[in-house]
């Protein structure tokens, strides 16, 4: 099928998830066949004119990425460059399901590599169900962040629905 070989398609080329979905912003949606790759999200018309090799209409760099979001059927990107967030519905629980991971190996990874400050704020979190009810906490731990071109030791938990870190483990734990 053609949503196969897309699908075949993106992962022998490097790309973590790629399909439609409908982008909302300032009040108009429309259909946008997106591709996700560990340092951006390419966005196109169709899926034919990723298969085609055209350039995407659009791309967002991973870093660019203030906080990620989920919204009910979907997600939201709040960007550095802008106010309004994009936000992008999925057809199906299952392909919501898909992107969600695909985009918690991302931010894992830019947060990693480049100290991305995708938190999602400083209101009072912790590792139970208690304080973060209906949320699983995927991965913790220690990480090197560059500030300013010196690394810096900080304290990450990435949950389902988002990723926060601190300073340190004692100001998570407070």
């Amino acid at each position: 099928s053609l949503s196969q070989g897309i699908s075949d398609m993106a992962n022998n080329c490097g790309a973590i998830c790629e399909g439609e979905m409908l982008l909302e912003r300032n009040g108009r949606s429309s259909n946008r066949y997106l591709v996700l790759w560990p340092e951006r999200l390419n966005y196109y018309e169709a899926a034919a004119d990723w298969r085609a090799g055209g350039a995407p209409r659009g791309s967002l760099v991973a870093s660019d990425i203030r906080e990620y979001e989920e919204i009910p059927g979907g997600y939201a990107l709040h960007l550095r460059s802008t106010s309004n967030p994009l936000q992008f519905k999925a057809a199906s629980q299952e392909d919501l399901e898909r992107w969600s991971a695909g985009w918690a190996t991302v931010l894992a990874s830019v947060a990693a590599a480049a100290g991305a400050e995708t938190r999602r704020g400083s209101e009072g979190v912790g590792m139970s169900d208690e304080v973060r009810p209906g949320q699983q906490t995927i991965c913790q731990g220690e990480v090197m962040v560059l500030k300013k071109n010196r690394p810096e030791r900080r304290y990450f938990i990435l949950f389902e629905q988002c990723f926060e870190y601190y300073n340190t483990e004692e100001e998570f734990n407070s």
